[in-house]
């Protein structure tokens, strides 16, 4: 099944090292650090969500809403510099 294999291999991204670095400079400017960043913890996240009970559909909606949020509250922010 796709959805046991895809929360398997994120088990395994979930002990990674976070990358302060990248939050950071993330956090800073939305460009090629948020972009890695949302490409680097997508999985992660979604198995998280998943863990909690929810669908994979309802998980990816999710999943993508919490990364849009996070662009959002960037480039807001950068806005307002």
């Amino acid at each position: 099944m796709e959805d046991d294999a895809t929360l398997r291999a994120t088990r395994a991204a979930d002990h990674d090292r976070t990358r302060w670095s990248l939050v950071a400079a993330a956090g800073r400017e939305a460009g090629p650090a948020l972009t890695e960043l949302c490409a680097r913890y997508w999985c992660a996240a979604y198995a998280f969500i998943r863990r909690h009970g929810h669908p994979p559909y309802v998980a990816q909606e999710l999943t993508t809403g919490f990364f849009r949020r996070l662009l959002e509250k960037v480039l807001d922010e950068q806005r307002h510099v």
